[in-house]
């Protein structure tokens, strides 16, 4: 992950990653996904901090009904 913030190595942090729907059964769900995680690794360029992540459950692959 890029940003522009400071970000200790020892912090955690909560991602929420908004998504469209894709068909009408999905529509009624949460359109916001949130990913717990922990940063392993800091390393700083001249724009940004780029965080290594390790997130604290598996990223499983949502399934997608055919149309």
């Amino acid at each position: 992950m890029a940003t522009r913030r400071n970000l200790s190595r020892s912090g955690r942090l909560t991602l929420e990653i908004p998504s469209a729907p894709l068909n009408d059964r999905v529509a009624g769900k949460s359109a916001v996904r949130t990913l717990r995680a922990k940063i392993v690794r800091v390393t700083s360029s001249d724009r940004c901090q780029l965080c290594a992540l390790e997130f604290i459950r598996p990223i499983k692959a949502v399934p997608v009904g055919r149309a």
